[in-house]
């Protein structure tokens, strides 16, 4: 065994384990043999530990002998607690004391000594274990009232004691919480970029929208260089958070005059294939990374991202080297096509042959990082599906966006998945069409009723999995239904309700729902010895799949027709009454519970119940 271990409970497990192997060395005559009596050796231990050995309860392993074959046992640590004897019937694992665990209830984890401010409102009435017999991290519900209030309620005893609670009625805890203040109190300075012509229109006032508000909200924006306002809509949320979002103009992620194509780089925009692109210089931003089409006399046409043409870092900003692709990054080209034979046979049938022209007579290697085009001829509609991503992402699994839901195509637009939404689609306030949205986007949309012309706002994909309509027209807005209660279902259950004792507690059928979370009192009439057992429970959890049922029945609670006393007279007569606190009719005869046993034979020991009633061991 080690001399110097860092953490003693590494010496617990050597030893237990060496225990275990010595098991049948017991001086109680197990197994047919007999060891000698005397003290176990325990010099080769630490100074510490030989301090704490427990001199009466290790007396029992006796006096190790060498065997033939074996040497003799080395020390025991008093590390081993006393329910290692149980434990060694268990295969060897590593462990520590359940009460240093905080898994049983010791002087030193007990409620009252962990918060002593909490056993004030503890209900000794209605809680079956006192304020010293409860485990202070316990996550069971308990009852608790009030001294000066006297009100009466139930919660966690480890949230009680995390938080170190009060009285939720005396704390004034069951108030609502205070919103944040409106941009008129806080004096926000977002109010210089508030559009109040068009907020008004809709009916917001910087007077009741917060400043952590989720509504779409009217903005306008001074700093356009060529003196056109920039007007945008966006939560008052995401421009008060840590992120704190601005101007969408002014960022590039929307067309102005001020940041166009057209505007900033004219000699780009005049190699722009107005034929084949829906889009002109003028409506997308020089910095976008969409895909659109070129041409020029040198080149013909080809398909590139307009960032790609317009970063100084690519060097092709210009037409005159956009006319000589062999030369771009300063390197020069092979002539030729790619050769993509590396590549898998999927990602072969998906590379797009026209636009990868450009890329010159190099090898595609399956790990290279360059982004090339692909096509996908999957699409329900007959699209063409082309986009433009890195080949080790496509080697990695990446598939096109469009079948995934991710970029907007016929076949998955709004309008395709869900006509019936596009009755709803407010085009006035709306900036794309049903035909230009994701029906399984998470962004909030304008909506409007064509019978009632209710306006409002709502994710288009809660829309489309749901089938919503007006809000309005269909009373969607009233409370949900609540679960039936006990007296309107005719619950099986009503034959064990506790009709005296709830009445007691202001409980009827009539007000608790099967779902109820509240503890009510039940009254089971299977006992064996004619005994009525009256247990607490809440109707959730009966109720539900596991519907659990009468725990004296199930031999969790100690009743005359469970405990040890009436079932295993024999094993009670060995019962040590002088070191137990309770008595063999107070515990169950399954019981998981240590507890001390004597008799003349063997002296006192530690083991659990639930050993001593095992059929095999100790027949009834």
């Amino acid at each position: 065994m080690h001399n110097s271990v860092g953490r003693r409970c590494n010496i617990v497990a050597a030893v237990l384990k060496l225990y275990c192997n010595a098991k049948a060395a017991r001086p109680c005559k197990q197994q047919g043999k007999s060891t000698q009596l005397s003290l176990p050796d325990i010099s080769e231990l630490s100074p510490e530990l030989q301090q704490e050995w427990h001199p009466d309860n290790n007396a029992l392993l006796g006096g190790i002998k060498r065997q033939k074959g074996h040497v003799v046992l080395p020390q025991l640590s008093s590390r081993l607690p006393s329910y290692l004897e149980d434990k060694c019937e268990q295969p060897y694992k590593r462990h520590q004391m359940p009460n240093c665990q905080g898994q049983s209830v010791c002087q030193h984890s007990s409620l009252a000594t962990k918060a002593p401010r909490q056993t004030r409102y503890w209900n000794h009435d209605k809680n079956p274990k006192t304020p010293e017999q409860t485990l202070a991290g316990s996550c069971l519900k308990a009852e608790w009232k009030c001294p000066t209030c006297s009100y009466e309620w139930q919660a966690q005893v480890e949230q009680r004691v995390k938080y170190d609670s009060g009285c939720p009625r005396c704390s004034g805890k069951s108030r609502k919480r205070t919103k944040q203040p409106t941009f008129e109190e806080a004096k926000h300075q977002l109010l210089l970029e508030w559009d109040y012509e068009r907020n008004a229109a809709d009916g917001i006032h910087p007077h009741g929208i917060t400043l952590g508000s989720q509504k779409l909200v009217h903005w306008v924006c001074h700093k356009c260089p060529k003196g056109k306002p920039h007007l945008f809509r966006m939560t008052p949320n995401d421009r008060t958070n840590r992120q704190s979002a601005g101007c969408p103009y002014c960022a590039g992620k929307q067309t102005c005059t001020c940041n166009s194509l057209q505007t900033h780089y004219p000699k780009v925009s005049s190699e722009w294939d107005f034929a084949r692109n829906d889009l002109t210089p003028a409506q997308v931003t020089s910095r976008t990374h969409q895909v659109v089409w070129w041409v020029n006399p040198v080149r013909g046409s080809w398909a590139q991202q307009v960032h790609d043409r317009t970063n100084p870092l690519l060097g092709v900003c210009c037409g005159a080297t956009a006319a000589q692709p062999q030369k771009q990054q300063g390197k020069s080209l092979k002539p030729g096509l790619p050769d993509n034979s590396e590549l898998s046979p999927q990602l072969q049938q998906e590379w797009h042959p026209d636009n990868n022209v450009v890329l010159g007579g190099i090898k595609i290697k399956p790990y290279s990082n360059l982004k090339v085009m692909w096509s996908c001829p999957n699409c329900p509609a007959g699209c063409p599906h082309n986009w433009k991503t890195t080949v080790s992402s496509r080697a990695r699994g990446s598939n096109c966006p469009y079948c995934a839901g991710r970029a907007v195509c016929h076949h998955n637009s709004l309008a395709i998945k869900a006509p019936n939404q596009t009755q709803y689609w407010n085009h006035d306030k709306n900036p794309k069409t049903p035909e230009q949205t994701l029906a399984g986007t998470h962004l909030r949309a304008e909506w409007r009723c064509p019978i009632c012309s209710h306006e409002w706002q709502a994710q288009v994909a809660k829309r489309v999995q749901y089938d919503s309509g007006c809000p309005r027209c269909s009373s969607k807005l009233g409370r949900r239904t609540k679960q039936p209660t006990f007296e309107a279902a005719q619950h099986p259950l009503l034959l064990e309700w506790d009709y005296e004792r709830n009445a007691a507690d202001g409980i009827h059928p009539h007000g608790i729902t099967l779902g109820s979370k509240k503890l009510v009192h039940w009254v089971c009439h299977k006992c064996p010895e004619g005994q009525l057992h009256l247990y607490q429970m809440t109707p959730n959890d009966r109720t539900n799949r596991q519907r659990a049922g009468c725990p004296y029945c199930a031999g969790k609670q100690v009743c005359t027709c469970n405990s040890l006393q009436s079932r295993y007279p024999m094993v009670s007569s060995e019962w040590d009454f002088v070191k137990n606190d309770l008595s063999p009719a107070q515990v169950t005869s399954r019981s998981n519970q240590l507890v001390w046993w004597q008799n003349s034979v063997r002296g006192s020991w530690v083991q659990r119940i639930f050993r001593r009633t095992e059929s095999r061991l100790n027949p009834k």
